[in-house]
């Protein structure tokens, strides 16, 4: 798999049509696991090398990679309904890592594996920041620091068959605040 990023297109085209289906339905598990299937997929059709694939991991890969799509959709929507909720409120927030990474460091987020959302809050907030995603259906289940995580929907880690489904369960994590300070950088 490697191959299809860093090798020439044509050294990747000759070592993956030697794969045997079922290589490639082991690979395909290994790529689910480690949140890469859509990656390949698109580096694939990017190279215009996608056709070194047999039909039906060509299918399975586009699957996923639709998947991924509607997911981060899903995730977008989620974040509108919070961010507007918190506005409402009157909430100071942010959110961060994953879904922010678009267009700057992620051109298309669709390949990039998310599951959850990021808010940074001040801590004075939190409580009821906590709330206002109680209504919406979220449950806290963790607090780790000045971290609170938040579940909704079917609890436990969703089947490979499930993995790529946008309804599965929703986590989205509070990372609080606790001080703000200023300070002046100065560069040499």
């Amino acid at each position: 798999m490697l191959t299809s990023f860093q090798s020439s297109a044509d050294v990747a085209w000759q070592q993956l049509l030697g794969y045997s289906q079922s290589g490639w339905q082991a690979i395909l598990v290994w790529l689910d696991i480690s949140g890469t299937a859509s990656y390949l997929f698109d580096r694939l059709r990017g190279r215009g090398i996608q056709d070194s694939a047999p039909a039906a991991i060509r299918e399975c890969l586009r699957a996923r990679l639709e998947g991924d799509r509607q997911r981060r959709a899903a995730l977008l929507l989620r974040a509108r309904s919070v961010a507007c909720n918190f506005d409402a409120a009157g909430l100071r927030y942010g959110l961060m890592k994953g879904i922010t990474m678009t267009p700057d460091s992620v051109p298309d987020p669709a390949p990039r594996w998310q599951t959850d959302l990021d808010f940074l809050i001040y801590e004075s907030d939190s409580t009821a920041a906590t709330e206002i995603l109680r209504g919406l259906g979220y449950e806290q289940h963790a607090t780790n620091g000045s971290t609170i995580e938040l579940r909704s929907g079917p609890s436990g880690k969703p089947g490979l068959a499930n993995l790529y489904r946008a309804d599965m369960q929703r986590s989205l994590e509070l990372h609080c605040l606790q001080r703000r300070s200023w300070c002046n950088w100065h560069y040499i």
